[in-house]
C-alpha cells in the first residue's frame, strides 16, 4: 500500500458531499467500484492520474460519527478490487477510527490539563500548580543537595493604578508583565501568578547570589520595556512604580 503525495492530496481534497469521497463521508456507506467507466453510482470517467478504473472508498466511523474517509486506488497487481479487499479495508478502518478517537481524547485531556494549571488572564502557571512545583523543587533540593531559589514579584501601588485607569487597564498591566516574565526568565525557571498583582518565579539549581543577579537583570529588562513604561508612567510616584527594589 502506498499513500498519495501530499501536494496531490492538498489539490484534490474533498469536502463533505463533494465528489466520491465526500459522498461516502456524508452517507457513511462504503463504496467498491470495479470499473469507474461503467458504474452508474459514480457517473464519471476514470481520472488521468489513476492507472486503473477500480477503487475502494470506506468511511472511518466510530459509533454514529464519521471521522473521515480512506480511499484505495491503483491496485499494484493491476487487478480490480474485490469484496475481500473491501472487508479488509473496513477492518483496517475500524482500527484507524479508534486510533483517531484516542488521539483526540489525548489532545483534549492535555488541553484540560493545561487549562487546569494555567492562569486564565496572564497565561502563566496558576497558584495551585506553583505550590505543587515549589514542593517538588524543595524536595529535589534536599534530596540532591542542590540550591533552589524563589523570586516574588509585586507591582507597587497597583490599587492606585486600578482606581485611575480601571480594572481593564490593570488587567493589561498584568498581561504585559506576564509576557515579560516569560520572555526574560530561563527555560528551567517556573513563572506563576500567585494572586492579584503578585507573581512568583522558581529558580531550580540556583543559589541566593545567582538568584539576585537574575532578579536584577529581570528588573532592568522590565524597566526597558517601552510598552510597560508608557502605561505605568503616571502620577507623582512614577519613579517608584517603574523601579525595582529589593528587601534589605
Amino acid at each position: 500500500m502506498k499513500g498519495i503525495n501530499r501536494p496531490v492530496y492538498e489539490m484534490f481534497n474533498s469536502k463533505p458531499g463533494e465528489g466520491i469521497a465526500g459522498s461516502v463521508y456524508e452517507t457513511g456507506v462504503p463504496l467498491l467500484v470495479q470499473d469507474l467507466n461503467h458504474d452508474p453510482r459514480v457517473q464519471q470517467g476514470a481520472k488521468p492520474r489513476y492507472r486503473t478504473p477500480s477503487f475502494v472508498s470506506v468511511p472511518l466511523k466510530l459509533r454514529n460519527r464519521t471521522l473521515g474517509v480512506i480511499n484505495l486506488a491503483d491496485k499494484i497487481t493491476g487487478e480490480v478490487f474485490s469484496e475481500e479487499d473491501l472487508q479488509l479495508l473496513q477492518a483496517i478502518g475500524s482500527y484507524i477510527s479508534i486510533a483517531i478517537e484516542r488521539s483526540e481524547l489525548y489532545e483534549k485531556t492535555e488541553e484540560l490539563k493545561r487549562i487546569s494549571i494555567t492562569d486564565a488572564l496572564t497565561g502563566l502557571l496558576n497558584r495551585r500548580y506553583f505550590q505543587e512545583r515549589l514542593t517538588e523543587e524543595i524536595e529535589r533540593s534536599r534530596r540532591h543537595r542542590i540550591p533552589v531559589s524563589l523570586i516574588i514579584v509585586d507591582i507597587d501601588n497597583f490599587k492606585g493604578f486600578n482606581d485611575t485607569f480601571g480594572h481593564l487597564g490593570g488587567d493589561e498591566i498584568l498581561v504585559l508583565l506576564g509576557q515579560a516574565l516569560r520572555n526574560y526568565i530561563r527555560a528551567i525557571d517556573v513563572a506563576a501568578r500567585y494572586g492579584g498583582e503578585e507573581f512568583t518565579i522558581i529558580l531550580p539549581q540556583t543559589n541566593k547570589e545567582d538568584a539576585r543577579i537574575i532578579a536584577e537583570r529581570l528588573c532592568r529588562e522590565i524597566e526597558r520595556n517601552e510598552t510597560l513604561q508608557k502605561i505605568l508612567r503616571f502620577g507623582p510616584t512614577d519613579r517608584q512604580r517603574r523601579s525595582c527594589h529589593f528587601p534589605g
